[in-house]
């Protein structure tokens, strides 16, 4: 009997691919590292001009968890590229943007709740 899978993808759901580490490197950092978290910036930046803080709180927690997705997914991922040399990169530099992201979210979030308290 053979097996047949409806699944286009023989390593699974991109999400679980990158994560194991399945994918191409420029892939999980150009388009998700790069392009999906400028998206995410960009909504979050909407909320914040509109006001919307309630938009703002939900999508702190998204971006923290988006965050270590694609760190993980990138260090994974990292080896599978020609050059040794954007191996290196990519860690580093992922790991410097997701340092900075987080401290940005503990500000963020310092910010919304002070507005919670009425104290900003």
């Amino acid at each position: 009997m053979i097996a047949t899978s409806s699944n286009p993808t023989p390593d699974g759901f991109f999400v679980l691919r990158f994560w194991r580490g399945a994918g191409p490197l420029w892939q999980v950092y150009w388009l998700y590292g790069v392009g999906m978290s400028c998206a995410l910036a960009a909504a979050f930046a909407a909320a914040l001009l509109a006001g919307n803080v309630a938009m703002q709180q939900l999508l702190l927690p998204m971006i923290l968890v988006y965050t270590i997705w694609v760190v993980v997914s990138v260090w994974r991922c990292a080896p599978n590229t020609g050059k040794e040399v954007y191996t290196h990169l990519a860690r580093g530099l992922t790991v410097a943007w997701a340092l900075n992201v987080v401290f940005l979210l503990i500000a963020l979030e310092f910010d919304l709740l002070a507005r919670y308290l009425g104290t900003a």
